[in-house]
Formats: C-alpha cells, structure tokens, sequence
C-alpha cells in the first residue's frame, strides 16, 4: 500500500511540476565599436561578435555586407554552441571626413531573428598620426600620411618588438591607448601631453609574410585603424626597405644603395639580383656588388626617364639570391620633376 502511494505522489508531482521550453538557438549581436562612433583614421575596422544566447547550436549560413564601402571578413565558426560566439570583421576605407554608415546582415536559424542586420553609424574626423617601427629603428610607417603600410623585418637576432608613436593632431591630451590585434599586444603605454608612446610584443614567427590590423582605442572613444603588412625574414634583413632619393630632373641618372644584412653565422647569397616591374626593368641597373663580412652594398644605377614620367614614382624592387627560398623586398621611391 505505501508503495503505491509513493508512486501517486511522484504521478502527481510529475504532472504538476511545469516543464521547461526549450528557447532554441538565439543569436545575440555584440561589437567594439558601442563606444568609439568616431573613427579618427581612413581605414576602419570594426571587429562583430555573435553570441548564442539560446540552449540549441546556431548555425550562421550568410553574413553579407549592405554597404559599398566595407568588406566583410570569414567568420571564425559557423555553428556555435549555446554560450560560445564567432567573430567576423566590418573593414574599409573613408576618404573623405564626415559621417558615415556601415551595416551587414547575419541570415541563422534563430527562428524569430532568421535575418540580423548589423548597423554601426560612424564619422571619421582625422586627430590623430601614427609612427610605427621596429626597436631600435628610424620609424618605417607614418600614418596616414604614407600610403605604403609595409613592415620589413625586424632586427637581426632581436625580438619582434614594436612601437607605436601617437600624436594628436588637435592638441587634445591622450590619457589613455588600448590595443586590438591579433598578433600584436601592448607591454607598455606611456603618455605625456598630446603624444602617447606604445611597446608592442609580437607572436610572429619568422620567416613569412603577415596581413594584421592594428587598432588603437584612444581615451576610451577614439579608434585609430592601421592595416600592416609584415615581412620577416630569417637569416637576413633589408637595412633600408625603402631607398629614397630625392627631387631629381627627369631624364637624369641617380645612384642608390640598397644595405643588407647577415645574421651571424649565416651564409651570406653567392649572387644578387634586383627585379623591377615590366615596364620599369630598363629603369634599374645594379653596378656594383661590395661585400664586407656579413654586410652586402648592392649599388643601384636609377635612369629617371624609365619611371613613367614626372611626379612622386615609386618602384617595388625584388631582390633575389641564387636559391628559391633567397628574396627580399626593397622599395625605390623619389620625386621627378
């Protein structure tokens, strides 16, 4: 008799106790950019997190963008399981200063979201310069003012350490910079004034070529964006990677001297040989090779009339060893009037 009982009451408290609903897949959109609408560089990057809110897995199909000026990056996964995220990335370029939309959308099986649309509402104002460099090294990237956004290799035997120099063009007073990349972070941070001065540890591992964005947050609502393309190379390194020379007449022949180095112990090239792109092959001629213990001078012979006429020119020159795996990447830049 007591066991029926028993078995009445769990009856009954079955039937009673309420039954928990599954809410299914829910995509939650999050963004770094809630408090930085005011980007202060003409490249923007905006880095989009999709949280699954939900107790099922959510399956991303599409994220397309919806405007002409961005581009939108691979997502990270797309099948995310309840309380993990992806991310992808809202990237451009703004020429011009002034207000400016950017906006995508997010197609999942979130039943009552299938589309999300993502919409940021931003304005680029030019306030602030950067100058970027390898330790120990003259700054090879003034942003953004140079065009070229090239990193060659840091020094020889050294750690990859980077940094980063911010200076406000508006005399406002920097308090504060925080660092969004992925292979950079940022060891230190010193302010004074309106110039604040970053060290940036690198997880880069020689030799290859790298592709990263360098975001900087600045006070807290401010975002400067640098896209980066790092070079690193193994045993060598180009002392100058770019050659410049100055106001020079069309027509005339310049001198040029391209520096590399050896790291200890490392074979020096048999040969060397300096490519320049169709059209501009006749404009380069190397003269003369001198070496000196693990130092090479590679003279270059520049005749100004090969460079396609008057203005700012600019050649990328490639330099190549005897072996597939000896190159290196060297650029030739100068006014002809």
């Amino acid at each position: 008799m007591a066991r029926i009982c028993s078995f009445c009451v769990l009856l009954i408290a079955l039937q009673v106790a309420p039954v928990r609903a599954s809410t299914g897949p829910r995509l939650i959109v999050r963004h770094d950019a809630a408090d930085s609408q005011r980007v202060c560089s003409p490249h923007f990057s905006v880095r989009v997190t999709l949280v699954n809110g939900g107790d099922e897995p959510l399956l991303i199909t599409r994220v397309r963008r919806s405007c002409p000026s961005c581009f939108v990056s691979r997502i990270s996964q797309d099948r995310i399981e309840p309380g993990e995220s992806a991310e992808f990335s809202m990237s451009g370029r703004r020429p011009r200063e002034g207000a400016f939309e950017i906006s995508a959308y997010i197609e999942s099986n979130d039943e009552e979201s299938p589309i999300t649309q993502v919409r940021l509402d931003l304005e680029y104002r030019r306030a602030y310069a950067v100058d970027l460099s390898w330790e120990g090294r003259e700054p090879t990237v003034h942003y953004p003012y140079e065009s070229s956004l090239r990193l060659e290799q840091p020094p020889l035997g050294r750690p990859a350490t980077l940094t980063a120099v911010v200076t406000s063009l508006t005399d406002q007073t920097i308090k504060d910079v925080a660092v969004l990349s992925d292979h950079f972070k940022a060891t230190q941070v010193s302010s004074h004034g309106g110039t604040a001065e970053v060290t940036l540890a690198s997880d880069l591992e020689g030799p290859g070529v790298y592709h990263d964005t360098l975001s900087l947050r600045i006070n807290g609502t401010d975002m400067v964006t640098v896209p980066l393309r790092v070079v690193i190379y193994a045993d060598y390194r180009v002392v100058e990677p770019m050659v410049c020379f100055s106001y020079v007449a069309e027509g005339s022949v310049v001198e040029a001297t391209v520096r590399m180095e050896f790291a200890p112990g490392a074979a020096v090239w048999r040969e060397f040989k300096v490519e320049a792109p169709e059209g501009m092959d006749r404009a380069v001629v190397v003269e003369d090779i001198a070496r000196e213990g693990s130092r090479v001078d590679i003279k270059l012979r520049v005749d100004t009339k090969f460079l396609g006429g008057k203005g700012l020119r600019w050649v990328p020159l490639c330099v190549r060893g005897r072996e597939d795996d000896e190159v290196a990447f060297v650029s030739l830049y100068g006014h002809v009037y």
